[in-house]
């Protein structure tokens, strides 16, 4: 689909922020190998026509951009606040 057919709506990346606000810095917590990593990056979320909210979460590391892109229904189910981390929000992949 065109990006200009594309309907997207950016929106807070936490449920208690406002709208609008953004973007959120977002932690991501997995695990590679057996060993636990942290990623840090900007997330926004995204209103799709085909598939409804999605969290895209950018990451910049060593001068190269990756995305990760989260289902609405994924991301909130396993996110918590991250202000233990310094970030608005942490979202564990385990």
């Amino acid at each position: 689909m065109d990006q200009d057919k594309k309907a997207v709506d950016r929106v807070s990346a936490r449920p208690d922020m406002p709208p609008g606000t953004g973007p959120h810095s977002i932690a991501v917590r997995l695990v590679v190998a057996g060993h636990e990593r942290l990623l840090r990056g900007l997330g926004m979320v995204e209103r799709d026509l085909q598939q409804g909210n999605v969290l895209r979460v950018s990451f910049l590391s060593a001068g190269d951009l990756s995305e990760l892109l989260l289902p609405e229904s994924f991301w909130k189910a396993n996110a918590i606040s991250g202000a233990a981390l310094g970030c608005d929000l942490l979202i564990q992949l385990n």
